[in-house]
């Protein structure tokens, strides 16, 4: 099952998948109050054989001007 925004087929067992959406963070600052943050965030994958994945993503943080690195 795919829910990838773009698939790129490279041949018959591998493709890659191209994921981005939005979402909301909560956390606690250093006075105690609840602080909420959006994220934008985006991930680049490759499946092979349908058993083999890599990935690799980035995600920013609105309002705490944070960036983050993922992969696996």
């Amino acid at each position: 099952m795919s829910t990838g925004l773009l698939k790129i087929k490279t041949n018959e067992e591998t493709y890659f998948e191209i994921d981005a959406g939005a979402v909301v963070t909560a956390t606690i600052n250093i006075k105690d109050k609840l602080a909420v943050a959006r994220v934008l965030v985006g991930r680049l994958r490759m499946i092979r054989n349908n058993s083999f994945t890599m990935y690799f993503g980035l995600s920013y943080t609105f309002g705490l001007n944070t960036t983050g690195m993922f992969y696996g």
